[in-house]
């Protein structure tokens, strides 16, 4: 269940930023659940190896819930950090966009 309402507020989240930035809406929606998906595998699979190496009885005797929760955190704090910055970087690509649309018809020799 927990899994589901993570999908769903990311997939939420991006395809509204998407939206408001004239940008893929699905894209980017299915993009946050894969990039959720492929960072908590990543995170899960590392945790074991390093706990295999260091600590071997750890791994047989921890439940499989516990192992594929231990991705979790990592799945959600990418998908955070990456909206952050195509929030950061679509704002300013605008506000670019912006100023090029004041400067049409304006010699660009002048300085005001």
């Amino acid at each position: 269940m927990l899994g589901i309402v993570i999908l769903f507020l990311a997939g939420r989240e991006f395809y509204r930023l998407a939206d408001n930035h004239d940008k893929q809406k699905w894209g980017y929606a299915i993009g946050a659940i894969a990039l959720y998906y492929v960072t908590s595998f990543i995170a899960a699979f590392v945790i074991i190896l390093v706990l295999s190496f260091t600590i071997p009885e750890t791994v047989e005797t921890t439940s499989d819930t516990v192992l594929g929760l231990s991705g979790v955190p990592f799945g959600i704090a990418a998908c955070y950090f990456l909206y952050h910055f195509l929030k950061k970087k679509w704002v300013k690509e605008a506000k670019a966009v912006g100023l090029e649309i004041n400067n049409i018809g304006r010699d660009p020799d002048s300085e005001s």
